[in-house]
């Protein structure tokens, strides 16, 4: 799954544990109440325990984030797993509530429903984040697959495969080889990942329309940078999302260091002199 979708999954996971707190409270009320528990004192009026609901939303929200739980969303490698990292947070949430109800005079509230609450708040949202999971797969699998264009030659077109290993599963790719030189080997390279090729148009906004496109990779080497500075601008017209893979690679081979200043790559060719073999003569002449 792409950052992108992880970070909306966790959104909706988020809004599901508030919903299912505050659902779990509504049934600990229930099962309090209006079951065969009886009511020896008298039954509440509803009212009560349904303004104290944005109380327990907040408290389980701010509890999430001091542990750390919401960080820790889509992170775990087993449902297991992450129901023992749910119950700490729901006891301290639980602990965090009655320590409010007791503080407050107007907010008094039954202790087997707050005995309740604790017992089924992590219940709930277990259930619910499950819930959220599979309604997500099913809406991903429904979606068209999004239409990736990669624009790229030579080791460029081998650092964009690389990066195509960690997008979206349901990216479309297809291949653009700009330039009228030797495209044999590229165009075999693209054939052997099973990519679809297709031919550098004239006119770029026909072409997307007869080939929409969602994303758009550039990995151009250095000698072709003029086809980014003749054709971008009629590109960016007409595709959302334009990442470009800079020509850095040749400088791999120096140990450079790379740093960012101002949003631009610097980059020092000198960064790590003392690598590999000149690393280990250097070592071998401090002992001698």
């Amino acid at each position: 799954m792409s950052p992108r979708h992880s970070q909306s999954l966790a959104v909706l996971i988020v809004g599901s544990d508030l919903l299912m707190a505050a659902l779990a409270w509504c049934a600990a009320y229930v099962f309090r109440f209006h079951t065969a528990m009886g009511a020896p004192l008298g039954i509440p009026p509803v009212s009560l325990y349904l303004k104290i609901i944005p109380f327990v939303l907040v408290i389980w929200a701010l509890t999430a984030m001091a542990t750390g739980l919401f960080k820790r969303t889509g992170r775990h490698s087993s449902p297991l797993i992450e129901a023992f990292d749910l119950i700490p947070t729901s006891v301290i949430a639980l602990l965090a509530l009655i320590a409010f109800t007791y503080f407050y005079e107007e907010y008094r509230y039954s202790r087997i429903t707050l005995i309740l609450f604790g017992l089924l708040q992590p219940i709930c949202i277990l259930i619910g984040r499950y819930c959220v999971r599979v309604g997500y797969r099913w809406y991903r699998a429904q979606q068209e697959p999004r239409q990736l264009l990669i624009i790229a030659r030579g080791y460029g077109l081998l650092q964009a495969l690389t990066v195509l290993r960690g997008l979206d599963p349901l990216t479309k790719p297809a291949v653009l080889l700009p330039g009228t030189d030797d495209k044999s080997a590229d165009e075999a390279i693209s054939r052997e990942r099973g990519l679809e090729l297709i031919a550098e148009p004239s006119d770029w906004t026909q072409f997307f329309v007869e080939h929409p496109t969602q994303s758009l990779l550039i990995a151009l080497p250095q000698t072709q940078s003029s086809f980014i500075d003749t054709h971008l601008t009629a590109i960016a017209m007409q595709v959302a999302e334009i990442k470009i893979l800079p020509d850095i690679a040749r400088f791999t081979k120096l140990n450079p260091g790379i740093e960012l200043i101002e949003g631009l790559p610097l980059i020092s060719v000198h960064e790590s002199p003392l690598t590999g073999s000149s690393l280990l003569a250097k070592r071998l002449m401090d002992m001698l």
